[in-house]
């Protein structure tokens, strides 16, 4: 199927589970290793898994989440001085809480999403590579050039990186599942115009199939010209890089049935690998 199926509501509570990894016991109980009881959240669990870090880079950026959380930047601020790029301005915080009351008003299901993720927003410049990004070591933030003041826009880019945030945390809680795969495996990204990483193709994936969604409620909402911006700029590009997820090689062994059994009740066109695998 070329668009993007419906799909079960996502489970917010992956959230809350995601960045309860608090203390020593919460650790241990979610099997992070990693973590020594100071503040850190499961965000390292991902990053570890994919960036294999040196020992001092773990330790410093488990100060640095430290930090951020004794300063107040987690939880409900709606920017973050960390890092810094430039200081929003108040048309700024304007957009960016139009942009939330469209998602939460057009798709109530999302708007509980962000609800328990309560993104934060650090504005770049226009020299930065991308539109907009987000690090599963800074948790919740997302990484903005706010370069339009377009209010389908700016929520587009919600939905967009809220969907990376959530998949960073699918892949925390289900990281033994992930470690069979050989996700540094290169794939061509119709949304990057290169190759990328197994890993970066289901997140383009994900994030493309959030938004192509998000495109859908807004137009049964009469959001006509914010529907076709989305719709024009990523369906096309979703169905080459579903294509080239779902040709994946790794994808085809069965060492991957874990893995895919808990990913396709978020991305069910991914529904008859596993049974192509089987037979």
């Amino acid at each position: 199927m070329n668009s993007p199926q419906a799909i079960p509501a996502l489970d917010a509570g992956i959230f809350s589970r995601y960045i309860s990894a608090t203390n020593k016991a919460a650790c241990e109980k979610a099997n992070l290793k990693e973590c020594k009881g100071n503040g850190t959240s499961l965000a390292f669990k991902s990053w570890i898994l994919f960036s294999n870090p040196k020992k001092d880079d773990i330790e410093s950026m488990k100060a640095l989440d430290t930090d951020r959380s004794r300063q107040g930047v987690t939880g409900t601020n709606i920017f973050s001085s960390s890092p810094p790029w430039r200081t929003p301005k108040p048309s700024d915080e304007q957009l960016f809480v139009s942009a939330k009351r469209l998602i939460k008003r057009v798709w109530p299901a999302y708007g509980v999403i962000l609800d328990a993720l309560q993104p934060r927003m650090s504005l770049t410049d226009k020299n930065d590579t991308f539109e907009s990004s987000s690090d599963p070591k800074l948790f919740g933030q997302i990484l903005y050039r706010f370069d339009s003041h377009d209010r389908c826009k700016a929520a587009e880019i919600i939905v967009h990186e809220t969907a990376h945030h959530y998949l960073y945390a699918h892949f925390a809680k289900f990281a033994s599942e992930a470690r069979s795969i050989k996700w540094d495996e290169l794939y061509y990204s119709a949304i990057r115009g290169q190759d990328r990483p197994l890993v970066g193709i289901l997140h383009g994936v994900f994030a493309q199939k959030q938004m192509l969604l998000f495109a859908d409620k807004l137009k049964e909402s009469g959001e006509i010209s914010g529907s076709k911006m989305i719709q024009d700029r990523f369906q096309k590009r979703f169905v080459c890089d579903l294509d080239s997820l779902k040709s994946a090689k790794e994808f085809k062994s069965k060492r991957s049935i874990p893995f895919l059994t808990s990913i396709i009740p978020i991305i069910p066109e991914l529904g008859t690998l596993i049974a192509d695998i089987e037979n």
